[in-house]
């Protein structure tokens, strides 16, 4: 195992708990999901600290915010939280999902500001999906330094 990616929730018939201790260590991410009732920026602290209990680790490689489509707060709120997290020492890096280029940019903006790079935008791409080569979105990215 390479990478571990113990979601928030659990994907049907998936397993959310424990971790690989296998040597090499594996990469550790998970993702916080801003539903309208996490509207506070502690809630974002709040779900990593027990991911983080139930993976018995005291930090995560990769933490990320999961698409802001829910999301009653604005992606600034989330990056500041993003920020709090790194500097707390509860993960090492940090990124987005299923931003867009607007998006990308402003929170990288608020990240950058705090010291904290933006690591990367998980995203939807492949043959059959290629708005984000189309939209800019991949070129942004890369230009702000943030793997997708």
């Amino acid at each position: 195992i390479k990478e571990y990616h113990p979601a928030q929730a659990p994907a049907p018939g998936g397993d959310a708990g424990g971790h690989a201790g296998a040597q090499p260590r594996p990469v550790v991410a998970t993702k916080f999901i801003p539903l309208p009732w996490t509207v506070w920026q502690s809630c974002l602290k709040a779900a990593l600290v027990r991911s983080l209990e139930r993976l018995q680790l005291p930090s995560v490689d990769l933490y990320q915010v999961h698409g802001p489509a829910f999301s009653l707060r604005s992606v600034e709120v989330w990056a500041e939280a993003l920020a709090d997290v790194v500097e707390q020492g509860l993960a090492r890096t940090v990124g987005v999902s299923n931003y867009n280029s607007d998006q990308v940019q402003r929170t990288h903006a608020v990240l950058s500001k705090r010291g904290v790079p933006l690591a990367s935008n998980q995203i939807e791409y492949s043959l059959l999906h290629r708005l984000p080569e189309h939209s800019g979105l991949i070129e942004s990215c890369h230009r702000l330094g943030v793997a997708v």
